[in-house]
């Protein structure tokens, strides 16, 4: 059988008489996520930040009311006190959520997420009466360059109801740090970052 070597792979190519190849391949099989394998943790280093998004389940509103931003709001406080997690930056949108993340330890930003995604589905299904998924899949973890491009990542978080049109200017949002952030100087008190 005549070989060649794989795109990607380090096994090589077979190719049969009757024209099949056969091929290894040295990544994970995509068809053991869903078989029902457990996934790995996203691997999360402590002490880089991160920029951290999740969408609704095919792009569905998650945030109907008032009521859904607030319980969101009120179960991210609940997982920076469980797992001691820095909040730098975040914004929620009627159908997904950005973050800005800065972990203390290796593996905090997986514990911090995993807790706070299943405190919310919880809570969205009881609510709703619903079941099944809600968001699109897992969370989306982007490191950030701890520079510039820190502050660019930042403001692109807390601008996002602006440049979807919500509101006329971004510290209007109510789901966003932004909001908190003027009115905390506004008031002359100091905003620390913790």
């Amino acid at each position: 059988m005549p070989h060649s070597r794989g795109k990607n792979s380090k096994q090589p190519t077979i190719l049969d008489s009757s024209g099949t190849f056969y091929f290894s391949v040295d990544q994970p099989c995509f068809l053991c996520e869903s078989a029902g394998m457990p996934r790995t943790t996203h691997p999360s280093a402590g002490g880089l930040c991160y920029r951290v998004i999740n969408r609704g389940n095919a792009r569905a509103e998650v945030f109907r009311k008032a009521e859904d931003y607030a319980a969101f709001r009120d179960l991210l406080t609940e997982a920076v006190d469980r797992v001691r997690m820095r909040v730098l930056a975040y914004c929620l949108m009627p159908n997904h959520f950005h973050l800005a993340l800065w972990p203390r330890g290796d593996g905090d930003l997986s514990r911090f997420m995993q807790w706070l995604l299943t405190a919310q589905v919880r809570r969205y299904h009881r609510h709703y009466q619903s079941s099944g998924h809600v968001w699109q899949g897992r969370f989306k973890a982007l490191p950030i360059q701890q520079d510039a491009h820190l502050l660019t990542v930042l403001r692109y978080i807390e601008r996002n109801p602006l440049r979807a049109g919500l509101v006329a200017r971004a510290e209007e949002w109510r789901w966003s740090s932004l909001r908190g952030r003027v009115e905390t100087m506004r008031s002359g008190m100091i905003y620390w970052i913790i």
